[in-house]
């Protein structure tokens, strides 16, 4: 799954977070917004890609989109990025933490004391998902005693838990 992040400063009180939060799960669909252009693109880097394993939300048009234009729409250039994304999400195991939190916040299997830790002391939160399906994640940077946290979970849980 691919994550949108938002950083938003620790002075955002939490009736105007929970608020701006709600718009945008309204408004954040980037399907409204794909141009014909990028149609003819996303069908070229579909091609460009149909030979790389992977999972069917990775090659999904709002993904490519998002890749496209992170790179001027330069077909070459967002190709690339895209694969070393895939291969840095294999490396990193992403959707098997992603599951993982998920299924600990949700109580399907117990949480670990780390987990329970990150939770209550750590810098974000998921936080639904916009009108595309992909997730949103909230990261209050400021609020967060990075030193203290990996002192107490390793820098590897927090590196897993952050990812």
């Amino acid at each position: 799954l691919i994550f949108f992040g938002i950083v938003l400063f620790s002075y955002f009180p939490c009736k105007a977070l929970t608020k701006h939060l709600r718009h945008l799960r309204r408004k954040m669909d980037i399907r409204d917004k794909i141009l014909d252009n990028e149609v003819t693109l996303v069908a070229q880097f579909l091609e460009a890609v149909k030979d790389v394993e992977t999972t069917p939300e990775e090659k999904n048009e709002v993904t490519i989109v998002r890749f496209l234009r992170a790179r001027g729409h330069d077909l070459k250039a967002a190709v690339k990025m895209w694969k070393d994304s895939v291969v840095w999400r294999k490396n990193y195991k992403v959707d098997e933490l992603y599951r993982r939190y998920i299924a600990m916040r949700s109580g399907e299997i117990p949480a670990t004391p780390e987990f329970l830790l990150l939770e209550k002391y750590g810098s974000g939160r998921a936080f639904g998902k916009d009108k595309s399906g992909v997730p949103i994640w909230v990261d209050r940077i400021g609020r967060v005693d990075f030193s203290g946290l990996i002192r107490e979970v390793g820098a590897d849980n927090l590196l897993a838990y952050m990812v």
